[in-house]
């Protein structure tokens, strides 16, 4: 006879490769998020032959799936919608729809909780998972756009275009404030007309560090922008960077059905140990972009330290983009024309919870 955890769900997965722990020692410094919001399971996650194993109670209510025990059989099924799992305790394998599947490690009964390897149930609900080695912790995160925030930055705040400046040379192409941040509060204001929920910083950096002031360390500062806002808001997901490159108009110009716009340029630093994982989502969005607007992207860079930084913040966050957007003799309208392109694009990004 089963008992039904009324508002429980089992949420549970398998994150073996890219969780960096064994020791039972790490095992109590191992945090979970679900969009961004601290779980407090009533059982640490634990890491059991290079698998994290979650308690059942944790996310239940969040995800809105059923779970019902079985004490007899010492199962559990999860259900929502058209999706049933089973899960056994000490058994390897699960009835998926009813088809057997092996998972990578048993689930198992802790300190009164049932814990359950969760990658293969966070596929099967669509939840996606993110190791943040700076926290140490796991991050849930269900698809759409109201589960996760975007944060817009500007490591070189003070880049600006001729135009606007009504000046010739593009080394005078810069501006305490008619400058790259307008390009920032145009894309801030795009995702939030499609429901995302955005925070862009503007920080000038050589106001706030003066005299010390140094480009060389513009990564430097931002990062402490960035790391500040991520702990004030950790349903912050999504980083961008963005730029303005210093290349010729003819390179930084594209004409699509008789109307020019300023061409995007994705920087990927191959210094930062995840960084296949910023360059699909660099590809994601280029995809994205070039399949309505053929020509719109010059394609992705990547740098390591003898071209540049080589990091670019992007070890903050495997969702982190430096996006370069024309050059410094394109209009502000060019610009304003592929800032709400890309919107678009990372609009239905956030949306697919990728």
């Amino acid at each position: 006879m089963r008992t039904k955890l009324s508002v429980l769900v089992v949420l549970s997965f398998v994150i073996s490769a890219i969780f960096p722990f064994a020791s039972a020692s790490s095992q109590s410094s191992l945090q979970l998020y679900l969009n961004g919001s601290k779980l407090n399971p009533p059982v640490l996650p634990r890491i059991v032959s290079q698998t994290t194993l979650v308690p059942v109670r944790t996310v239940s209510e969040a995800l809105g799936a059923s779970v019902a025990w079985d004490p007899a059989a010492r199962s559990v099924t999860i259900a929502k919608h058209s999706t049933v799992i089973v899960l056994t305790i000490g058994r390897t394998s699960a009835n998926d729809g009813g088809k057997s599947v092996e998972l990578d490690a048993a689930p198992t009964i802790a300190s009164g909780a049932t814990l359950v390897p969760v990658r293969f149930v966070a596929e099967r609900f669509g939840v996606s998972v993110q190791w943040d080695r700076t926290a140490r912790a796991v991050r849930l995160w269900t698809p759409g756009l109201q589960s996760s925030s975007a944060l817009i930055y500007h490591s070189h705040n003070r880049e600006s275009y001729t135009s606007l400046l009504g000046v010739k040379n593009p080394d005078d192409a810069y501006d305490a404030k008619r400058n790259i941040g307008l390009l920032g509060d145009r894309l801030a204001s795009d995702l939030e007309k499609q429901g995302a929920e955005v925070f862009h910083a503007k920080d000038d950096y050589p106001s706030i560090y003066g005299s010390s002031f140094s480009v060389g360390k513009s990564y430097e500062y931002s990062a402490i922008t960035v790391k500040r806002l991520l702990a004030a808001h950790p349903r912050i997901r999504y980083l961008f960077d963005l730029h303005r490159d210093s290349s010729s108009r003819d390179e930084t110009t594209a004409t699509i059905q008789g109307t020019s716009y300023a061409r995007l340029y994705f920087v990927i630093g191959k210094e930062n140990p995840d960084w296949k994982q910023n360059d699909g989502l660099a590809r994601k969005l280029q995809s994205l972009v070039e399949r309505k607007y053929p020509g719109l992207s010059r394609g992705i860079a990547y740098k390591g330290r003898s071209l540049g930084n080589g990091v670019y913040n992007q070890n903050l966050s495997p969702r982190s983009a430096l996006i370069e957007i024309g050059g410094a003799y394109n209009s502000l309208e060019e610009c304003y024309r592929t800032v709400d392109i890309l919107a678009d694009a990372i609009a239905q990004i956030m949306d697919e919870g990728y």
